[in-house]
């Protein structure tokens, strides 16, 4: 305990590790909780966009077949 005493670098290299370890924690906590709820939530638009007809180029722009 008195090799931890003396050390500045190990006591810093302890601490930056700690925030370290403790900001990782809160990203992985903060992506479990808000993950499923955004994908649920663009997987929502996703079905109401298909479900309305709505399809990438469609809407756009002039008919090619009438010309």
């Amino acid at each position: 305990m008195n090799y931890i005493r003396a050390r500045l670098g190990l006591k810093l290299f302890l601490s930056y590790l700690a925030v370290l370890l403790v900001g990782v924690s809160v990203i992985w906590a903060a992506t479990q909780i808000a993950t499923p709820r955004a994908y649920a939530r663009h997987l929502a638009f996703m079905e109401e966009q298909m479900g309305a007809g709505f399809m990438m180029g469609q809407g756009q722009g002039r008919d090619r077949g009438a010309a």
